[in-house]
């Protein structure tokens, strides 16, 4: 556990120099992620997954990792610019390990327009057609056929919800967003977009969501959506909502939502 900090925090030494945040939220938003890949750098983890406090994700989460897993390796083995020629090497861990960084989570995410550099995978755990969440970006319908999920290069991902992190990915994020500090999630989704040397893989729909809850740094909007049960967006059997019945030892047919 991590806990986040607020703006009024964070001695001035350490704001980086030349940083202007518009809110004291932004500024702890910023120097919460980045102190954050320092532990994981000082604790010499060779990967680490950061998720913030209200997050849900789907009660079979797992049966859609394996396919997941492929897709990451895949488009994160890819050399750039791409080769179609190139061969996949030889790695025998789940995600591969020429990854940096995993967009799980997100309100918004797409590929590059016409890569072509999608892994498309059947999964009937994501939501209805139309019912996705998304605030902004997204892949087309050409881009990902319906009814499943794909994995790709983003061009843009907007929020950090949930990522995933190597080693080599925490150091270089950290060089990078010191050095053009801004809101974290823009300066690292430029960062993706820009800079050749960071590998950036996304999924969309997300396998992991936001609850709409309050915060310092962007409250709910009247205007934005909020599940009738509590479920966290496009999640449609909630981890959040059964976990008290699975601790309960409910059966499967007893979980509340499209669970089947």
């Amino acid at each position: 556990m991590f806990d986040a900090l607020k703006g009024d925090q964070i001695p001035e030494e350490e704001i980086p120099k030349g940083y202007n945040p518009k809110t004291g939220g932004e500024l702890g938003c910023f120097m919460s992620h980045a102190k954050a890949w320092q532990r994981m750098i000082d604790e010499n983890l060779s990967t680490a997954l950061f998720m913030e406090s209200d997050v849900d994700w789907d009660m079979r989460i797992k049966d859609s990792l394996p396919e997941l897993a492929k897709g990451v390796k895949q488009i994160a083995d890819d050399p750039r610019p791409f080769d179609p020629q190139h061969t996949t090497s030889v790695d025998l861990t789940p995600y591969g390990s020429n990854w940096d960084i995993l967009h799980l989570g997100h309100c918004g995410s797409g590929p590059f327009p016409g890569s072509g550099r999608n892994y498309a995978f059947n999964d009937t755990s994501i939501p209805p057609y139309g019912h996705e969440w998304a605030l902004c970006d997204k892949p087309t319908d050409l881009q990902r056929p319906n009814g499943t999920r794909i994995v790709y290069e983003p061009e843009r991902t907007i929020c950090l919800y949930a990522y995933a992190l190597s080693r080599k990915g925490a150091l270089k994020l950290k060089e990078i967003v010191f050095a053009k500090p801004g809101a974290i999630d823009l300066v690292v989704s430029t960062a993706c977009k820009d800079d050749a040397s960071l590998r950036c893989v996304s999924v969309f729909p997300q396998v992991i969501s936001d609850s709409p809850s309050f915060s310092n740094i962007s409250p709910v909007g009247e205007n934005e959506k909020k599940e009738a049960d509590g479920s966290g967006h496009g999640i449609t059997c909630s981890a959040k909502v059964n976990a008290q019945a699975v601790l309960d030892g409910a059966a499967r047919e007893n979980w509340k939502g499209a669970c089947r």
